[in-house]
């Protein structure tokens, strides 16, 4: 489902990305299409590479998930934290438009990806699995759409990194 999921990304992002953000008045948005689909090739590589171990070793499998799982959430996390130390001002300035839609966008797609999986008759837990596969893909690309349209100063960011390592 997730290679599925991420092919349909990759041929629908244009139109996923129109219809969002038509409405907003940012006149430098930058949307990466190219380096948002080599991103969603990369996760290609790994749920193919975790198929193929599922088939030939399924014992193991579970304890990889909930390890990856565990790591991933924890990866997240420190990276989170790392950024309002690095950027304690990034949330300054910023319209309610964009909060808006790195709120909505994701929580559309998970609604949007429910009900398409209940028109399709699928039972009640595939449903859910597909409305959260296709909200948490969506995150991604309102974070990426975000990153690319602020300006950084970088030589601020220079000197918090020197900062935050010694």
């Amino acid at each position: 489902m997730t290679s599925v999921a991420t092919i349909a990304s990759m041929l629908l992002m244009p139109l996923n990305i129109w219809m969002y953000g038509r409405n907003l008045d940012a006149d430098s948005l930058v949307i990466p299409y190219i380096e948002m689909s080599g991103t969603l090739i990369l996760i290609t590589i790994p749920v193919i590479l975790g198929m193929i171990l599922n088939y030939h070793v399924p014992t193991i499998t579970p304890y990889i998930t909930k390890a990856g799982a565990v790591c991933g959430f924890g990866i997240i996390f420190i990276c989170q934290t790392l950024e309002i130390f690095i950027f304690p001002d990034i949330f300054v300035g910023i319209p309610m438009k964009i909060y808006a839609s790195v709120i909505l966008l994701p929580l559309i797609s998970f609604f949007a990806g429910l009900l398409f999986a209940r028109v399709c008759r699928l039972n009640e837990k595939v449903s859910r699995t597909i409305g959260i596969e296709i909200g948490i893909k969506n995150v991604g690309t309102a974070l990426t759409i975000i990153s690319l349209s602020l300006t950084i100063d970088v030589s601020s960011m220079t000197k918090r990194i020197i900062l935050i390592t010694f």
